[in-house]
C-alpha cells in the first residue's frame, strides 16, 4: 500500500471504478454493519493495545468476497482505496496509489480543478465512516478493559469474547454495555463465529498452508 494525499492539481485526471475485489486477509468493520456482516463473515478482535473489530477474509489473502459473494460487503472495502488521515491540524482524504480501483476509466474526482459531486459525496461518506469507526474502536477497547477478550489458537493474532466472562460481569457493567449497544455487538460477534468452518473450507480450497520444506541432510 502506498498512501498519498489527494490533490486537485496532482490528481486532476484521477478516476475511480469499483471493479476490483479486496486482497487483504482481514478488513475493519464498524458497529452498524456488524449485525449484517455476521451472517456470512467471521468477526473478531485484533490483538493490540487498541483493538479493532475486523472481518476475516482469508489466511494470507481474501478468499470470500468476489463476484459471486451475496453477503454484506464491509464499508472499509466499499470505501477503498480512499481513507481519512490527520495531516497536521487538518483531516485530509488520502488514497492507495497502488489500488486497481484508480487504474483506468471511471468516476472523475475533479473537474476544472474543483471536486465533482462524486468527490463531495465521498467526503461526507468518509467523515461519517470515521466517526462510526471511532465509536467501534471505543467499544472494542471497553471489551478489552473489561477483561472478556481471549486469544484463540486457531485465530493467530486475533481474539474473541469469552461468553462465560461476559456473563460474569457485574449487573452494573452489563447494564452499561446494554445501554451503549455493546451487548448487541458481542452477540453478533459470537454469532459470526459459526462461519469459521465455511471460511476454513474456502482457505483450504483457495489459500492452503504451504507445507514446510524438508531440511537438507
Amino acid at each position: 500500500m502506498t498512501p498519498v494525499v489527494l490533490d486537485s492539481v496532482k490528481h486532476a485526471d484521477l478516476q475511480y471504478h469499483a471493479d476490483a475485489f479486496p486482497t487483504a486477509p482481514f478488513v475493519p468493520v464498524i458497529a452498524p454493519e456488524i449485525p449484517f456482516c455476521a451472517d456470512n463473515l467471521v468477526i473478531v478482535f485484533t490483538i493490540e493495545k487498541e483493538p479493532k473489530m475486523v472481518a476475516l477474509l482469508g489466511r494470507t489473502k481474501n478468499v470470500l468476497i468476489d463476484k459471486d459473494y451475496k453477503g454484506t460487503v464491509p464499508s472499509s472495502v466499499q470505501n477503498y482505496p480512499f481513507f481519512l488521515a490527520q495531516i497536521g491540524e487538518q483531516t485530509a482524504i488520502c488514497f492507495d496509489k497502488d489500488a486497481q480501483q484508480i487504474k483506468g476509466n471511471g468516476e472523475a474526482l475533479f473537474k476544472d480543478g474543483k471536486p465533482t459531486p462524486f468527490l463531495e459525496n465521498l467526503k461526507k461518506v468518509m467523515k461519517n465512516y470515521a466517526d462510526l469507526d471511532m465509536r467501534t474502536r471505543v467499544a472494542a477497547a471497553e471489551f478489552q478493559k473489561a477483561g472478556i477478550l481471549e486469544a484463540k489458537e486457531l485465530l493467530n493474532g486475533f481474539s474473541v469474547v469469552n461468553r462465560e466472562k461476559l456473563l460474569k460481569l457485574s449487573d452494573k457493567k452489563l447494564a452499561d454495555f446494554a445501554r451503549r449497544g455493546y451487548l448487541e455487538l458481542a452477540y453478533f460477534h459470537l454469532k459470526s463465529l459459526a462461519n469459521f468452518q465455511r471460511l476454513g473450507d474456502k482457505i483450504m480450497q483457495l489459500d492452503p498452508p504451504t507445507a514446510p520444506k524438508e531440511a537438507k541432510k
